[in-house]
């Protein structure tokens, strides 16, 4: 008797069981939580800002605006700064700020903005710093910091200091790569924490401030690196991984955003990246795309703005770029992210056919945004994005996406922001 003989009898025998079991499994799995989409949606805040194209420019999140800063193109330096209240419009305060034009800088928020090294148009490698609280006019903090004049180091604030790492520059005349740390608690005061980390000399690497450690990720020493470093101090440091899953790389970015590390993008001195990988705890790293919608590029800047993921300028294979990207992060995520003060929103009816109710409470006055997910984690309706008082709101949705095309029936998933906190159910529209 054939295998397919057998199975046909199985099922004859045994249909009404196999039925049951199905049935109470697909039941049963209508009631877990929310399932994990590891996707990632971007999109174009505008393809040309109002700032000139441009490579190794910093940006920094300061005074609820996105603020860029310097950088250089095929032809030009730069020592221009523009800000932004939404990524789209750009407004410029200084053509021409008193710090002279340079790329390959660092920025950090410290309660002002504030501007470290960078390689300028005398051919000159800096190791001063400059701080604005406006960006129109800004100080010197200090003209020669005791750590040697540099680019391609990264700055971060960490334990109410302003931290300096790595980098490359001349010393005695020769080209040097750096793996010295420094902090300061005023930015013109400095100590050295660590001369030699235990990380090898680089530059073109990324750090952020991650839980309570201080964090360096990948970089160029005569190769390209994608190992991961942490501190908790600056000068002991440990190896999360000395290979993480994705391509070694430098002139990449990293922010952290929803209790993850992220890398995006960057170069390996032969191939340009426009993937995007996050982590949880700096060992082990997930893919969420490998072809974001912005081109494959190096020497961009990244921020975390307005609870989403920024993306401003680099230089990509046809040259440098003054487009602005921004993503929410992964689009489905399992669970909710709850106040447990607050009530869950509801949703009635549900399953519908042509229109649902969402009701939901804020517990004071927050920026709300409730969108629509399909079952890919991919965004398709925007239903609200604005501020509302606390209290009870309602919003409603007729199964349109963002075009007013229906859409086909399935399951969904309504996300509503507000505050920080996420919550996110699940909605089945019918045919």
């Amino acid at each position: 008797m054939s295998f397919s003989t057998l199975i046909r009898k199985f099922f004859t025998k045994h249909y009404s069981r196999v039925r049951f079991t199905i049935s109470l499994l697909l039941a049963i799995c209508s009631l877990l939580p929310i399932l994990s989409f590891a996707q990632m949606e971007w999109t174009c805040a505008t393809p040309s800002a109002g700032w000139t194209v441009r490579e190794f420019h910093s940006a920094v999140a300061f005074d609820n605006k996105i603020w860029l800063l310097g950088g250089h193109s095929d032809t030009n330096f730069y020592n221009d700064v523009w800000y932004s209240t939404n990524g789209v419009n750009w407004i410029n305060p200084t053509t021409s700020a008193p710090w002279s034009k340079r790329f390959g800088h660092s920025a950090v928020n410290f309660d002002k903005i504030c501007i470290l090294g960078g390689y300028d148009t005398s051919d000159n490698y800096q190791n001063d710093l400059w701080y604005s609280v406006e960006g129109i006019y800004w100080i010197q903090g200090i003209d020669s910091a005791p750590w040697l004049p540099r680019m391609g180091h990264t700055s971060v604030v960490f334990d109410n200091s302003i931290w300096l790492l790595g980098g490359c520059g001349y010393y005695n005349h020769y080209f040097v790569r750096f793996r010295d740390v420094w902090y300061s608690t005023n930015g013109t005061d400095w100590i050295s924490a660590a001369p030699t980390a235990e990380w090898t000399a680089r530059n073109g690497h990324s750090s952020v401030v991650f839980d309570n450690k201080l964090w360096v990720i990948g970089g160029y020493d005569e190769s390209s690196k994608n190992d991961v470093w942490y501190s908790t101090d600056g000068l002991n440091w440990s190896c999360a991984t000395d290979s993480a899953e994705w391509q070694p790389r430098y002139g990449h970015t990293s922010v952290v955003f929803d209790n993850k590390i992220w890398v995006i993008g960057g170069f390996d001195h032969t191939n340009l990246y426009d993937d995007v990988w996050y982590s949880s705890n700096g060992v082990n790293w997930t893919q969420v795309t490998d072809s974001a919608g912005w081109t494959a590029r190096t020497g961009h800047s990244s921020v975390v703005f307005d609870n989403k993921i920024w993306l401003l300028g680099g230089s990509d294979a046809y040259g440098q770029r003054n487009d602005v990207w921004y993503s929410r992060g992964l689009g489905i995520q399992e669970g909710s992210m709850l106040d447990a003060s607050r009530s869950m929103p509801k949703i009635y009816p549900n399953p519908f056919k042509t229109s649902t109710e969402i009701t939901y409470n804020l517990s004071k006055v927050a920026t709300a945004t409730i969108s629509i997910y399909n079952s890919v984690g991919k965004e398709v309706k925007l239903i609200f994005n604005g501020k509302q008082n606390a209290g009870s709101h309602k919003a409603h949705w007729n199964g349109q996406d963002n075009s007013g095309r229906i859409l086909p029936a399935g399951i969904y998933f309504i996300r509503l922001e507000s505050g920080g906190h996420k919550e996110i159910r699940k909605i089945i529209r019918l045919q």
